[in-house]
């Protein structure tokens, strides 16, 4: 194998390659990256098996070939390069050399006999095209709210349906829900309830941020498949039947409130620093004397309590809830100001954007 290929170009495709290998003692190749010259391009390939991943980077190939090396020491020594705009990639014996305008290094190669093909979708249940701003945008916005443990895998996931038109993402990890609808240019035919799991969601972002074309995205049972310019991307998809969430989105609201987001934020900063181990925050809502207070209170730290400006409605109000729930809702609100609605102290707290009605988010209280 011998190429020449921009070293920024390189740089990006294996950083981001690199971090989808995994450590698998019974398949050392997982750990490793696959290199491979044809045509007019040099692909990378890795897999951790719920992830699989193949880019493309543009390059001069004079002897196509393949090698198998480990991502991390390609990466950190391309990091170091310098401003060194090319380099080239020579095969010499069980060594890969590699060659910038000022530097140069060999990095061992590793068989390939054991690197796994990475699956193509057979029997298509169906795909469609998104633009990639807003898919990125809205897979930012709910999966924060997913369970991190596997054992309810249906919600350590995203899940992605169509509804009315519209490509809904929803993730929940029980104790706060949020949602995302994106609109869609044709509906899809077909059904489509889709479960990604949410530890592949930082890998597709990585991939997805860097393009500016539509993404074809098309899937079946047990894999969907991300595709574009330079790019191909697979995931795993989790099997079984996403919770029935719409039952517990509260349909009345008796008390609201409307308040600016970074007000809101800084009042939950300071009253975290005082909460219990629950994180919790209680909120008080007078609508007569237009107060909005935010209390902390921790017996071994002390205690705060904060008014902020609001425009109220409705009934009195006295709730408690995770203060890190609402905080990492309000991190991906782009509206400058919330609204907050209530209907009950044991109810759910219902947050969105001003002007935004394509988002919601759901926090369960405390004092249920």
């Amino acid at each position: 194998m011998k190429l020449e290929c921009p070293k920024e170009k390189l740089y990006r495709a294996i950083s981001i390659a690199e971090k989808v290998t995994g450590k698998n003692l019974s398949l050392p190749a997982l750990s490793h990256v696959l290199l491979k010259a044809s045509g007019r391009y040099l692909s990378l390939t890795a897999t951790n098996l719920d992830v699989g991943l193949r880019l493309e980077v543009p390059a001069k190939v004079e002897t196509e070939g393949s090698v198998m090396v480990s991502g991390a020491i390609l990466s950190n020594f391309l990091a170091n390069l310098g401003r060194d705009e090319k380099v080239s990639l020579t095969s010499v014996g069980e060594n890969i050399s590699l060659q910038g305008l000022h530097h140069s290094g060999l990095i061992k190669v590793y068989p390939q006999d054991d690197f796994p093909t990475l699956p193509k979708l057979e029997a298509i249940t169906g795909k469609f095209t998104l633009a990639i701003p807003s898919f990125v945008a809205g897979l930012k916005m709910v999966a924060y709210a997913a369970a991190l443990s596997d054992i309810k895998p249906e919600i350590a996931s995203v899940y992605l349906y169509q509804r009315e038109g519209e490509l809904n993402l929803v993730a929940t990890d029980s104790f706060r829900l949020a949602e995302k609808h994106l609109p869609l240019e044709q509906p899809i035919e077909g059904e489509l309830k889709l479960m990604m799991p949410v530890k592949n969601v930082a890998d597709i972002l990585r991939v997805l941020e860097g393009q500016s074309e539509p993404v074809e995205i098309s899937y079946n049972n047990h894999q969907m498949v991300f595709s574009g310019e330079g790019y191909y991307l697979t995931s795993r998809l989790v099997e079984g039947i996403y919770p029935d969430y719409r039952q517990i989105v509260p349909v009345e609201t008796k008390t609201g409130a409307v308040v600016l987001k970074n007000d809101l934020q800084n009042a939950l900063k300071l009253s975290h620093v005082f909460a219990d181990r629950l994180n919790q925050v209680s909120l008080r809502v007078a609508v007569k004397d237009a107060l909005f207070e935010l209390n902390s209170h921790n017996t071994d730290l002390g205690e705060s309590t904060t008014k902020l400006e609001a425009t109220l409605q409705g009934e009195d109000l006295e709730i408690s809830f995770n203060v890190r729930y609402l905080l990492d809702c309000l991190a991906v609100i782009p509206s400058d100001s919330v609204s907050l609605r209530f209907n009950g102290r044991g109810k759910p707290i219902l947050v969105s954007g001003i002007g935004d009605n394509t988002f919601t988010y759901l926090i369960m209280p405390l004092n249920r």
